[in-house]
C-alpha cells in the first residue's frame, strides 16, 4: 500500500525500504504506474530519444533483430524484440530492447500482429537479418 501511495505521488524512497515492503506481490501487481510524471517521461521523452539514437548507430553498422518469446511471472506469454550490433566507438557489442509486447499466441502471425511492422523497420533501416529464437 505504501509503494502503491509513494509511485502514485512521486515521492523520493529508500531503495532498502522498497526491497523490504517490496515482498507482497497482491500489493505490488496493485500499483498502476500509468498516471505517474515518470511513466510519462519514460514514454515520451526518453523513449524518443533512444529511438533516435538507434537509428543513428544502425545508419553505420550492420545490426540484427532478436526475437524472443517467453513467459512471465503472471504464465502470460511475452514476445521481446531485441536488437545486436557492433558499437563503432567502442567496438563493443550492443544489445539494447526495441519492444516488449504479450500475445495469446507465440507465432510469426502473432508477434506481426504485435505491434512491429518489418516492413516499416526495414524501410526506415536499411537490409536487415532477422533471427528468430531457435532459427538461425
Amino acid at each position: 500500500m505504501l509503494l502503491g501511495f509513494m509511485a502514485e505521488h512521486n515521492i523520493p524512497y529508500s531503495m532498502k525500504l522498497c526491497q523490504a515492503l517490496g515482498s507482497d506481490p497482491k500489493a505490488l501487481n496493485a500499483v498502476k504506474m500509468e498516471r505517474t510524471t515518470s511513466f510519462y517521461k519514460m514514454t515520451h521523452g526518453l523513449n524518443k530519444f533512444f529511438e533516435s539514437d538507434l537509428v543513428q548507430d544502425f545508419k553505420d553498422t550492420p545490426f540484427c533483430l532478436n526475437i524472443d518469446e517467453s513467459t512471465n511471472s503472471k504464465e502470460e506469454k511475452v514476445v521481446s524484440i531485441l536488437v545486436s550490433y557492433i558499437m563503432n566507438q567502442h567496438r563493443e557489442i550492443v544489445v539494447r530492447h526495441v519492444q516488449s509486447f504479450k500475445v495469446v499466441k507465440a507465432d510469426a502471425h502473432s508477434i506481426y500482429d504485435g505491434g512491429v511492422s518489418f516492413s516499416e523497420i526495414s524501410a526506415a533501416l536499411g537490409e536487415l537479418v532477422v533471427c528468430a529464437h531457435g532459427v538461425l
